[in-house]
């Protein structure tokens, strides 16, 4: 899949799958991992860095809120589905809070191939 056609299938409320968001920055992307904060969460950068892709796509891409957390595929549904549970997935329950304004990263730790 192209970096157009994951937008497009994004955007257009199709499924989204974790799997396929790594596939295509492994194939279209060069990543270095890099430190981040998400609200009050600070990750290194030897953790989490799926999530800081995540951020740094949704930025280079001017994603919003709603396209980056879709982005996380069957994560962000599994944080849906337990709300009240409050424990997992810390990344998309403080974007879920914060938005863009809660993120602290360096996009520029990705780029294209």
């Amino acid at each position: 899949m192209t970096t157009e056609q994951y937008l497009e299938q994004l955007k257009s409320g199709g499924e989204m799958k974790f799997s396929d968001f790594t596939d295509l920055i492994d194939s279209e992307y060069a990543f270095l991992p890099t430190a981040f904060t998400n609200g009050d969460l600070a990750n290194q950068e030897d953790e989490n860095q799926g999530s800081a892709k995540v951020f740094c796509f949704g930025s280079m891409h001017e994603l919003n809120d709603y396209e980056v957390l879709r982005c996380f595929g069957e994560h962000y549904q599994s944080v849906l589905d337990s709300l009240a549970d409050g424990t997992s997935h810390l990344n998309i329950r403080n974007f879920m809070r914060k938005g863009w304004q809660g993120v602290s990263i360096d996009d520029s730790a990705l780029s294209k191939k």
